[in-house]
């Protein structure tokens, strides 16, 4: 019944719609979307950018006539005149070996596009996303967006999310750098991915490399090797990634202005990766599969450092997608598959746990565009979680979802997107969500839009079943979020201001109860974000991106600040570009931070300043041979991101890749 419902209110808001308004798809020679492409208007300096279909809307204030030039990263400029209706265009392939690229485009994603980049200035190139580690190479390391839970922020690689069912974060120091492309971060779909994507996803794609070794080598002794081929052989393309990492965890840390070295903070990491590609017509198919190993020593709190405890871990991720291309959308059917191990071990307290867990998805989904400009979306799967702990037991849920949206321009103009999801869940029953969002363009320069959403978190298994502290009688979390932005548009610079309130009921809290922890239902919790995000482009030479956001969480029962929620976020990067030379600066702030309360005063976690710096040569023999240095902490100060393990001081690294001959895509 419930379904049928959503579909007669798509159809009927789909029956009386008289939009006006045009846009296209931009494909390559072979009809795949080339995706996050930028589409320039360059009389007026406006700008769009394609969708992941590839689809964009025409750049504000765009007349027939114009001149249009599309740019994209790994392919060739396209320039046309805008002739009305509906554009087609391919693009050319042109694979290089990049630096940073810094984006940000009007639909609401932000990207950095990387090649020898650290997994942690990847992450907190993003406006609001924060990197939560347990110190170094060898620590976890968890994300966090807008001051948020790591729970209430999904990381998605490849299209599979990673999201442990145990404990409802994503360790994404399982994934080697040398896997790492580009990085988006998309805070409107929590209804495509459900559960924990409250805050926003940080998309994670794997970058399209040429044939070649690449070598790293660290100040802190680090090393790194790795081998990547791709072929393209008839209407397939094969791509392979292969090495190790290395860190003998001997370099210093910062706390309270010391330098202090710990010990036993050793990693040592293997991975493969593989991904095949085969186009037939409007049929694409797509294999991967992602593997690593990890080795890694446990160095505890600063205070209380530990010299026996140890970790090994593996991380599997395997992916099938079949899609149909149709001349206005496109019908995708997919598998996804995760499998975590961990093993933790301390001889000092007799500790030797482990925990296995699985999630199963397979799913299908769609789009469809009109010639009047209304896009219909849909999703829909089923999945399967399984954990096997020594600590919390053999458990299994089921979820079977379904969610469609719709986009259309009214007879005014306004941008309106609309979108349900329904989850059944085995052991927690149904439960509807929802957003809408509005938009119009006022002046080619202002554009306003406003949105609101609901959001579910079902509780992990450990906080249900964790021995001890686990509470079986926990409810699921419900939320809801309004966001109003004005964005501004300037042949240079783009600027959006934003307030973004979101409360919550039954929000899930783990705090000290006598001897252990335990999880709780808080009634009610409130945050308030104000924010504002830029870039500036200046002739493509110079490109400045940052953002600032003030942000105020509390417990609206206890009026306390949550915990681990800073006041500031805020982050700026830079890059320069001249004849082939490329520099990168970057840095990243986090406000003050209430750890635990009442001891006597509130356990605050002080600012932290984080900095970064890169420097790419020309490329010479041929072309073939490409050097970078890289600087993480330039400035040498205190980050501490988790509290009791602090961050390495300042570490330089140099990145040799040898590019060798192949036919590639």
């Amino acid at each position: 019944m419930l379904i049928r419902r959503i579909l007669l209110f798509y159809s009927i808001v789909f029956a009386l719609d008289s939009s006006k308004g045009s846009k296209g798809i931009i494909l390559t020679k072979n009809n795949q979307p080339v995706t996050f492409a930028t589409v320039f208007n360059t009389r007026l300096g406006t700008w769009s950018s394609t969708n992941e279909a590839g689809l964009f809307w025409l750049p504000i204030g765009t007349t027939k006539g114009d001149s249009l030039t599309i740019k994209r990263i790994g392919m060739v400029d396209k320039s046309l005149v805008y002739s009305g209706g509906f554009q087609l265009v391919q693009m050319e392939n042109n694979p290089i070996h990049l630096s940073e690229i810094l984006v940000k485009n009007n639909t609401g994603y932000y990207q950095m596009l990387s090649s020898g980049i650290t997994r942690n200035q990847l992450v907190n190139s993003l406006p609001g996303a924060i990197v939560r580690s347990y110190g170094g190479s060898s620590g976890i390391a968890q994300v966090s967006i807008d001051g948020g839970r790591t729970t209430d922020a999904k990381v998605v690689f490849n299209n599979i999310d990673v999201t442990s069912p145990q404990n409802g974060v994503s360790d994404i120091s399982q994934i080697p750098e040398q896997f790492l492309g580009y990085g988006m971060l998309k805070q409107n779909n929590n209804l495509k991915y459900g559960s924990g994507s409250f805050d926003g996803i940080i998309q994670i794609n794997p970058w399209s490399r040429s044939s070649g070794f690449e070598i790293q080598s660290g100040q802190d002794a680090s090393k790194a090797l790795s081998a990547h081929i791709n072929m393209k052989m008839g209407n397939s393309n094969i791509e392979l990634t292969t090495g190790k990492n290395s860190n003998p965890g001997i370099y210093p840390v910062l706390y309270n202005s010391e330098s202090i070295s710990l010990k036993n903070q050793h990693f040592f990491q293997m991975f493969i990766g593989l991904q095949l590609h085969s186009q037939n017509g409007n049929w694409h198919k797509r294999v991967s599969f992602w593997n690593s190993i990890q080795d890694r020593g446990i160095s505890g709190l600063i205070w209380s450092p530990n010299t026996e405890a140890f970790r090994n871990d593996t991380l599997a991720l395997l992916s099938g997608s079949l899609v149909h291309l149709f001349p206005r959308g496109f019908v995708k059917s997919s598998f996804k598959y995760r499998r975590s191990g961990e093993n933790y071990v301390d001889p000092i307290i007799s500790i030797d746990s482990n925990h296995l867990s699985e999630t199963s998805t397979t799913e299908i989904s769609g789009l469809y565009f009109t010639k009047n400009s209304i896009e219909y979306r849909f999703h829909s799967g089923f999945s399967i979680q399984k954990v096997n702990s020594t600590d919390t037991g053999v458990y299994q849920r089921e979820r079977y979802y379904f969610s469609p949206s719709l986009s259309l321009f009214t007879i005014n103009e306004i941008n309106l997107i609309t979108a349900a999801r329904y989850d059944n869940y085995s052991d927690f029953g149904g439960v509807i969500t929802h957003s809408f969002k509005a938009a119009k363009n006022i002046f080619q320069w202002l554009k306003f839009s406003a949105s609101y959403a609901t959001s579910f978190r079902a509780p992990t298994f450990n906080d249900l079943y964790w021995v001890p502290g686990g509470n079986p009688e926990l409810k699921p979390e419900h939320s809801k979020r309004i966001k109003i932005s004005a964005y501004f548009y300037f042949k240079q610079l783009d600027l959006e201001l934003f307030y973004k309130t979101s409360n919550s009921t039954d929000l899930i809290v783990w705090k000290p109860n006598g001897d252990i922890w335990q999880p709780e239902n808080i009634n009610k919790s409130l945050k308030n974000l104000f924010g504002i995000n830029g870039q500036m482009n200046i002739e493509n030479k110079i490109l400045i991106a940052g953002s600032l956001i003030n942000i105020e969480s509390t417990n609206q029962l206890t009026r306390q600040k949550l915990l681990y929620a800073p006041g500031w976020v805020g982050s700026i990067q830079g890059q320069w570009s001249h004849k082939k030379w490329k520099s990168t600066l970057s840095f990243q702030f986090t406000g003050k931070q209430i750890i635990m309360y009442d001891y006597p005063t509130d356990l605050t976690m002080k600012p932290s300043f984080n900095s970064y710096f890169s420097q790419e040569a020309p490329a010479i023999f041929n072309d073939r041979l490409q050097l970078k240095a890289s600087i993480s902490n330039l400035l040498n100060r205190e980050i501490m991101t988790i509290y009791g393990y602090p961050e390495p001081s300042r570490v330089f690294r140099l990145n040799i890749f040898y590019k060798i001959n192949s036919k590639e895509q």
